[in-house]
């Protein structure tokens, strides 16, 4: 057998060096991330969009926090409240976290119509509310 071609040694060397480029990459970590799927809330500029978010019962919710402060969606018994509190048995709680992602489940039992106000337990009052209602 006859050694190949200075052409093929090359072609193969440059094959053999983007595997190994490749292989490098994908283990540093740097994977795109996949967006959720599903309803969000995006935390932004000290906001909530959607400040009002339908769902059905059974919805997992990504929380987006796009801010380097700490955020929370934390449910409260009623609008103004700033006590973490439950509508018709609906209680969830991010807990505070800096930028990132955390979910939250609605209880596949929630009634149907039921509003869940919520809020930042980190920045209470400073920050406008939001509500999640269930179809």
């Amino acid at each position: 057998m006859s050694p190949p071609s200075p052409a093929r040694a090359a072609r193969l060397g440059l094959l053999l060096l983007s595997g190994s480029a490749l292989a490098l990459v994908s283990s540093c970590g740097l994977d795109t991330p996949v967006p959720p799927s599903g309803p969000v809330i995006t935390i932004q500029s000290f906001a909530y969009s959607p400040a009002e978010l339908t769902v059905d019962p059974g919805a997992t919710i990504t929380v987006q926090n796009l801010d380097a402060e700490p955020h929370s969606v934390t449910s409260e018994s009623a609008l103004d409240q700033f006590v973490p509190g439950a509508v018709a048995g609906v209680a969830f709680d991010t807990g505070p976290f800096a930028s990132g992602a955390r979910t939250i489940t609605i209880p596949s039992t929630a009634p149907h119509g039921t509003i869940v106000p919520y809020y930042c337990s980190v920045h209470t009052s400073g920050m406008a509310q939001g509500h999640v209602m269930i179809r």
